[in-house]
């Protein structure tokens, strides 16, 4: 049998995106788009974000928003299949 995966391609206007996968079992299921469940680490969330303690660091980018300015963030995902191989 031939297993097939996707390989995520990422353009950030952010210096992260760290992946969270849900760590343990959740006591109650959670239901996706028309009502489907997710089961057990079958979800992944990819949220863009600044460095860690940007505010602190005077060398990094500036994460202060202040009045009257809009806060703009550009992030396109790319979904490729990728065979077990690893080609694509």
């Amino acid at each position: 049998m031939r297993r097939i995966g996707l390989a995520v391609v990422l353009a950030l206007s952010f210096a992260l995106a760290p992946l969270a996968t849900e760590a343990q079992k959740a006591p109650q299921p959670t239901f996706g788009k028309g009502g489907k469940p997710y089961n057990f680490r079958e979800a992944v969330c990819l949220e863009t974000q600044h460095f860690p303690d940007s505010p602190n660091k005077p060398s990094f980018p500036t994460t202060v928003l202040n009045p009257g300015q809009t806060f703009t963030s550009i992030t396109i995902y790319k979904f490729l299949p990728m065979s077990s191989a690893g080609k694509n």
